[in-house]
């Protein structure tokens, strides 16, 4: 996983740096003014916030994650060691979300072209923009980074889900399901996650987009409650005092659910 992170960043921001300096251009040519009154820039704006740069859950994934390392390594992960392990990761994923966001501006925005729904045709065309763009010698690189993207975002839920089930299970039913190393039970929730996620593309959506659409959407609205378990985690009683927030953070942290909660109030109002 750390290998395909690294490929992702590199070429990622090898892409970037290349457009910057070589772009079309084009998305002088046609201004879109952002409207809330408009559905659809709504419903863009939430489908863009609900995984950019990444879902609240991460926090979720993260912890159990860090669960497993301990119980793997057969010793506590260190505060420190915990702290750098998560400032790498979370300003690593900030970084290439801006990234990739200038991608879309500099290739994409005010292009005229009209994108594919279908993953595979849409992926075609993207790459045939980039190489438009930048020359032939940028196509493997973009390329790699694609699918690197992609590569790494499935490996990742693949993971996450299965372990965030279990553990759930194990929390809500603590006498009758028992934490157990074994990953019998993983690969169970596994093969349901494989299986659902095939029938929901294949029968219940007509696109890949509209997938993604939902799934961002779904992340966008339940941030708040996510948020508020995580406050409320951190000042639980088996949380010892000198690893609680501070007053300051504690204040940001209420301003961040502020914003969150009335995003998601205003989002399942106004639309």
């Amino acid at each position: 996983m750390k290998v395909i992170i690294l490929v992702l960043s590199v070429t990622t921001i090898f892409a970037v740096i290349a457009l910057l300096f070589d772009n079309p251009g084009h998305y002088e040519s046609g201004t879109v003014h952002f409207s809330l009154s408009e559905t659809m820039h709504l419903i863009f704006l939430v489908t863009l916030l609900g995984w950019m740069p990444a879902p609240l859950e991460l926090s979720v994934w993260h912890s159990i994650w860090s669960e497993s390392k301990n119980e793997s390594d057969g010793k506590m992960t260190s505060m420190k060691e915990a702290i750098f392990d998560f400032r790498v990761g979370f300003f690593g994923t900030a970084c290439l979300a801006i990234c990739f966001l200038t991608l879309g501006a500099l290739v994409m925005y005010g292009s005229g072209e009209i994108f594919e729904s279908d993953g595979v045709k849409f992926a075609e065309q993207l790459l045939g923009m980039y190489q438009q763009a930048l020359g032939d010698w940028a196509y493997p690189i973009v390329a790699l980074a694609a699918l690197t993207t992609m590569f790494s975002t499935t490996l990742t839920l693949l993971d996450a889900f299965p372990r965030s089930i279990g553990v759930s299970l194990e929390l809500l039913f603590p006498q009758r399901i028992k934490h157990q190393k074994n990953g019998m039970a993983y690969l169970i929730w596994l093969l349901i996650t494989i299986i659902g996620t095939l029938l929901i593309l294949f029968f219940f959506v007509p696109s890949m987009g509209e997938m993604v659409k939902i799934a961002t959407v779904v992340a966008f609205v339940a941030a708040p409650v996510l948020a508020i378990l995580n406050t409320l985690a951190m000042f639980d009683k088996t949380i010892s005092q000198q690893y609680r927030p501070g007053k300051l953070m504690l204040r940001w942290c209420l301003l961040g659910l502020t914003v969150l909660i009335g995003c998601s109030a205003s989002y399942l109002i106004l639309l």
